[in-house]
């Protein structure tokens, strides 16, 4: 394994500082499906070493029985809510011109994924984010 990949792996209070600042910056930035998978398993450590879960056990069920999102659902939220704000923001021009050319597809879908429309509200991309969490917890 890569050692900048194994220090996503090493999760003290510095990755709980990442985590929430890549949360917080999210909605703008273009993480690779490998790069949210690895924090996403940072994550799921943070939550191992505060509650004492052995590392054999997962803890999705558990994150989602506390009502709390897994990385990977928070990083959808903030993505959708972003592009949503974006999408309404009063500098429309700005969404329409430049939104496609550096958003791509991944507005289109993302909210595909949730099965979302275009004008739903924030409290719907909460609703949807919260039942595909849920959906895949129960799936397993």
């Amino acid at each position: 394994m890569h050692p900048t990949r194994i220090s996503y792996f090493n999760c003290t209070h510095r990755s709980a500082i990442v985590c929430h600042y890549l949360l917080n910056c999210h909605g703008a930035l273009s993480l690779s499906k490998d790069q949210l998978s690895d924090l996403n398993v940072c994550w799921n450590n943070l939550y191992r070493q505060l509650f004492h879960f052995h590392r054999c056990e997962s803890v999705r069920v558990f994150i989602n029985g506390i009502r709390k999102l897994d990385f990977l659902h928070l990083s959808k939220l903030i993505t959708a809510k972003f592009f949503k704000q974006l999408s309404i923001s009063s500098r429309q021009v700005f969404f329409m011109v430049i939104g496609p050319t550096v958003f791509g597809d991944r507005f289109l879908q993302l909210f595909h994924e949730l099965n979302l429309k275009l004008n739903c509200s924030i409290a719907a991309i909460n609703k949807a984010v919260f039942s595909h969490f849920n959906h895949m917890c129960n799936c397993m």
